[in-house]
């Protein structure tokens, strides 16, 4: 599982940039996530996290599919000072 080699250094999400969006009412799928997030936590500047109010169906997902993609075509800036 990706959270378990994340934990063992076995793997890195240096260099990527990832979207992770869970609905309150998909307990398992939200614990999975913010799970992944806290790994991940380090990296923040390429980790977009949203919690949202609503489970797993095309309503959600619609939205947050739209947002995840604008979020990953922005590009990245650092501040260089």
């Amino acid at each position: 599982m990706l959270l378990e080699k994340l934990k063992a250094g076995e793997v890195s999400a240096e260099g990527l940039r990832i979207v992770l969006e869970a609905g309150i009412r998909e307990p398992m799928i939200m614990r999975a996530n913010q799970a992944l997030y806290a790994q991940l936590h380090p990296i923040k500047e390429s980790i977009f996290w949203r919690q949202v109010d609503g489970g797993h169906d095309a309503l959600c997902w619609r939205g947050g599919l739209m947002q995840g993609l604008i979020d990953l075509w922005q590009p990245l800036f650092h501040d260089r000072s």
